[in-house]
């Protein structure tokens, strides 16, 4: 393993072994909290690689900001943000809309 490797998972070992007695996992599973990187992973899997690694695409990270947060928000079945609005509608993204920019 590189040095440098071997110095992030130093860290990380120290961190975890500094801070052990914040994690109650336990209590979190036994409250019905999801305590599991899936759901992190799906997430981030819809909202940024089914966007994001078509193949052959190409992204700047001030489009790819700008996708990522449309999809989150039409996820989030959030309104319209307010620069994206069209005059005399409720800002609402219809089914339709979702659909296509998702």
């Amino acid at each position: 393993m590189p040095a440098e490797q071997r110095a992030a998972a130093d860290r990380t070992c120290r961190y975890l072994e500094n801070n052990s007695p914040c994690f109650h996992y336990d209590k979190a599973l036994d409250a019905g909290w999801p305590i599991a990187s899936g759901i992190v992973e799906g997430a981030a899997r819809h909202l940024v690689a089914d966007r994001l690694d078509i193949t052959g695409s190409r992204w700047t990270v001030p489009g790819a900001e700008a996708v990522l947060t449309l999809r989150a928000l039409i996820s989030n079945s959030e309104p319209r943000p307010a620069h994206l609005r069209t005059p005399g509608l409720t800002g609402d993204l219809t089914s339709e809309e979702s659909r296509l920019a998702a």
